[in-house]
């Protein structure tokens, strides 16, 4: 019998809290929570790991948003997936540039736990 293997979430965050709370609030979920505290170390990552879906907290790209564009770029397996971007709603020009990512969408920081879980969810199937 073949073993199905579980979807794999991508946490970039500069916040073990973040991390803590996404493992728990996705528990009884079928998906596997990585995390990465560093933009540097996303494509050794992803060279490693299959990923499902990314979560990047903007408070990991101050000033790494062309970074992250390039890494992108060098991972097309990356360029496909959808992006949930964790933004401040003061972050006005930031969210306005993340539009521009393939498969990228935005939520405001703070979020009600369930309703950002049904979105991870829905990314997930």
């Amino acid at each position: 019998m073949s073993k199905v293997r579980k979807k794999r979430l991508l946490l970039l965050d500069r916040s073990q809290l973040t991390e803590n709370m996404l493992k728990l609030l996705l528990a009884d979920e079928s998906v596997a929570v990585g995390a990465l505290h560093e933009l540097s170390e996303l494509e050794a990552y992803a060279r490693k790991y299959p990923i499902d879906l990314l979560v990047i907290n903007s408070n990991l790209l101050a000033g790494s948003l062309q970074k992250l564009r390039q890494t992108l770029a060098t991972l097309p397996s990356l360029q496909a997936l959808p992006k949930f971007f964790l933004c401040r709603e003061d972050e006005i020009e930031l969210a306005q540039e993340i539009s521009n990512f393939a498969g990228s969408l935005k939520t405001t920081r703070p979020f009600h736990p369930e309703a950002f879980k049904c979105l991870l969810s829905g990314a997930l199937l």
